[in-house]
């Protein structure tokens, strides 16, 4: 069951950049999506929506890949994102999406943590694990 609860928190940090660039900057989100799978919206679906879990490392680079392409383009061009719900989307800087992005995997490493030592893992196991997100400490 835990391991089932990891990779729905993984997969959810992975689509949660696709969903945000889908309503931003559809352009960027073009590489993430299947255009000949439509979801009920009939909107193109994420590749990695039924993808097995061993790719998920993928998904993670490539939202990470489109994503800061992305906040690049929109800050060269001076265009802040677009905004369809009214809610002033990273209007002051594109790159508060990225801020906004960190702090979301944050709390779901937390989470994916600590599910992996109530799981039983070691303390060498965590250890080994939290090296992966070695960043967070730079």
């Amino acid at each position: 069951m835990r391991k089932l609860l990891v990779e729905r928190h993984l997969r959810h940090m992975a689509g949660f950049r696709v969903g945000w660039l889908w309503n931003m900057s559809r352009d960027h989100a073009m590489p993430l999506l299947n255009p000949d799978e439509l979801d009920a919206d009939g909107d193109p679906q994420w590749r990695w929506a039924n993808a097995p879990a061993t790719s998920l490392p993928e998904a993670l680079a490539a939202g990470d890949a489109a994503a800061l392409a992305a906040v690049e383009a929109h800050r060269a061009s001076g265009e802040p994102f677009a905004d369809p719900w009214n809610e002033g989307t990273y209007q002051s800087d594109p790159a508060h999406f990225l801020m906004h992005t960190i702090v979301h995997d944050s709390h779901h490493r937390g989470q994916v943590m600590s599910l992996l030592r109530q799981g039983g893992r070691t303390p060498e196991q965590m250890d080994t694990l939290d090296a992966h997100w070695a960043i967070w400490r730079e």
